[in-house]
């Protein structure tokens, strides 16, 4: 069985991204931080307490502080 390409239409572009350079390591390097599942879920933690401080983390995720603090150096590296 020999598999063939279906013809499809682009939809048009609706905006563009014209990032290079710095600008574009900077988000590549921001999402690879958040392609970090634990970082990911911690991303989302500090978005809906904004207030909170590390141990609050601790109490939410089954990790040490020292992960957190590792994986919110990585954060604050990235960004």
């Amino acid at each position: 069985m020999v598999a063939t390409l279906k013809e499809f239409t682009v939809p048009p572009v609706c905006c563009t991204l014209d990032i290079s350079g710095v600008e574009q390591e900077r988000l590549v390097t921001m999402f690879k931080a958040l392609g970090n599942p634990i970082r990911f879920e911690i991303m989302k933690f500090l978005v809906t307490h904004p207030g909170c401080i590390t141990g609050d983390i601790v109490e939410f995720l089954p990790i040490a502080q020292a992960t957190v603090s590792q994986h919110l150096k990585v954060l604050r590296e990235a960004g």
